[in-house]
């Protein structure tokens, strides 16, 4: 009997967890989607302002804007995007959202990678990675 009461405790947590990933998973893809419409207007402190506060404190958000400013003039706007890949963890410091993209600017490509966490109710951006031969050759 406490076979079957450990699974079903266990099921109902994989449940609970599923439907918490799922949520957190769909504010962070809208979080994406807001991070390339202020990349491609050029309003770098909407996405410096959407930064988890580790960020902040490391005095990345700067670095950070002058990066996307980069991208921003050697890649032009993002015309579209395709979601490739995510993951979801679940740690001790809280929840971890990776995402990555297949992105298409006006004037070349990249791959990103958005890292978000989820701390108090409030999913934040992480860290932001972008692979691109244009934004290094052009």
């Amino acid at each position: 009997m406490k076979l079957g009461a450990s699974i079903c405790v266990a099921m109902i947590l994989a449940v609970l967890v599923g439907c918490s990933s799922s949520k957190d998973l769909s504010s962070a893809e809208s979080l994406v989607s807001q991070f390339h419409t202020a990349l491609s207007n050029q309003q770098l402190s909407e996405i410096s302002a959407q930064c988890d506060d580790n960020l902040k404190k490391a005095d990345i958000a700067p670095r950070l804007e002058a990066l996307l400013g980069v991208i921003g003039r050697k890649l032009g706007r993002v015309t579209n995007t395709n979601r490739t890949g995510w993951r979801v963890n679940y740690g001790t410091g809280g929840e971890q959202i990776t995402l990555q993209y297949q992105t298409k600017f006006e004037k070349g490509s990249g791959v990103e990678d958005f890292v978000y966490v989820v701390r108090g109710g409030k999913t934040l951006l992480n860290g932001y990675h972008i692979t691109s031969d244009e934004l290094i050759l052009n």
